[in-house]
């Protein structure tokens, strides 16, 4: 259920619109879970620039930039080709989340996370739903201390859970899908 946004005047004659997000379509029990109960992850490869070659696969790197789209590539056979996964830039501009249903590479500067729950297909509303929990760890790391497979292992995060105590993965979808103007966002 969509929560009508309040709209008034501030002090020297602006319009305010309200930030507070819609109520959840139902309340949820949210309990936190450690990282490495819910999500895989790797580091990408490391590819020097000068070993890149121009082809039709995103090269995704630490920018915080072009949805961390640093190049288009031909990568060579010995890196993996992802899809329908979230990076996280551990190094250089330091945890930016993104979401990416296309075909792409990843430096060692970034961090590939899918969830472990086979049965469980990733979606960008729920990427939208992670990526906030995720990008609230920024205030961890720096150039000098950056994101590793390690520390991203030990992260707790609080997320909504069903009568099993498991992530409700529907329930994050249903309520990115409740935010207004979330159709004026994405175009299916």
């Amino acid at each position: 259920m969509k929560k009508e946004l309040e709209t008034g005047t501030d002090e020297i004659g602006g319009t305010v619109v309200s930030t507070e997000l819609p109520e959840s379509p139902t309340k949820k029990k949210e309990i936190l879970l450690n990282f490495s109960d819910v999500f895989n992850c790797v580091r990408g490869t490391r590819l020097i620039r000068v070993n890149q070659v121009p082809g039709e696969i995103a090269y995704i790197s630490s920018t915080k930039e072009n949805n961390g789209i640093d190049d288009f590539i031909n990568p060579p056979d010995d890196m993996i080709v992802y899809n329908n996964k979230i990076t996280l830039s551990n190094s250089g501009s330091v945890c930016y989340c993104y979401y990416h249903n296309y075909n792409f590479v990843a430096s060692d500067h970034a961090t590939i996370i899918w969830i472990k729950d086979e049965n469980v297909t990733l979606n960008l509303y729920i990427a939208l739903y992670l990526k906030p929990i995720f990008e609230a760890m920024r205030y961890k790391f720096n150039f000098g201390r950056e994101i590793s497979n390690k520390r991203l292992k030990n992260e707790k995060f609080k997320l909504p859970v069903d009568d099993e105590g498991k992530p409700d993965w529907e329930y994050m979808e249903k309520y990115i899908k409740s935010l207004p103007y979330i159709d004026k966002l994405i175009k299916d």
